[in-house]
């Protein structure tokens, strides 16, 4: 109860996970720095509860559709 998930900041490549856009909008398969994101933090029932540090690297969009700012998608780290 109340307990949170709150994933590893240090992914490497190839790593997939789920965060928050704080820059402009993004298509499908656009990249961007991982100061313009955030890790999504989830609540143990998978509710998303917030947001935690910014990723290292550059991360591609592959949610399968453009974003909006504070939107979230999924990210797979580039570089």
């Amino acid at each position: 109860t109340g307990a949170n998930y709150q994933p590893d900041s240090s992914a490497g490549l190839g790593a997939a996970r789920l965060m928050k856009n704080l820059g402009a909008g993004l298509s499908n398969g656009a990249t961007v720095t991982g100061s313009n994101l955030e890790f999504a933090k989830a609540s143990t029932s998978g509710v998303v509860t917030g947001t935690t540090t910014s990723p290292a690297g550059t991360w591609k969009n592959v949610s399968g559709a453009g974003i909006n700012p504070n939107e979230f998608a999924m990210f797979v780290r580039t570089v």
